[in-house]
């Protein structure tokens, strides 16, 4: 029907226009850290989302091939992962990271600590350009 065509097409768009009009097909993480609130939400100014929480543990949000873990300011380690669709997820303000790279992780992965009195720090990338993550996270 060529309607739900149309309706696919957007849903592809604005994956939160299916929650008016029917199921998504938009697969949904978990958050990267448990008892989180969020703190930043994305922007294109400053395009990450981050969590405060009281736990220590930075989980992968989906299953993937660690690209590389690198060194940020100071002591902080930043894990990068990238998913069979070809999206990469970046994991900040660790103290110590549990994997290397080449490593496959599934989602629920503990891949390190977090710096202490540090918020969680996540970021989304397509081929590069960072995307808002927001709408990939269960509600």
């Amino acid at each position: 029907d060529e309607q739900l065509g149309k309706l696919s097409f957007v849903s592809a768009l604005f994956p939160e226009a299916t929650l008016v009009f029917g199921e998504s097909s938009v697969e949904t993480f978990a958050v990267p850290v448990s008892g989180g609130v969020v703190v930043h939400a994305w922007s294109e100014q400053e395009p990450y989302m981050s969590w405060r929480t009281s736990s220590q543990q930075v989980i992968s949000v989906s299953a993937g091939e660690v690209m590389g873990v690198y060194h940020g300011n100071g002591d902080e380690r930043l894990v990068q992962v990238r998913r069979d669709d070809g999206l990469t997820c970046l994991y900040g303000n660790l103290a110590e990271a549990f994997v290397q790279p080449g490593d496959q992780v599934h989602a629920g992965t503990c891949l390190g600590l977090l710096m202490p009195d540090a918020d969680c720090v996540f970021e989304l990338r397509d081929d590069g350009r960072s995307i808002d993550p927001g709408s990939f996270f269960a509600r």
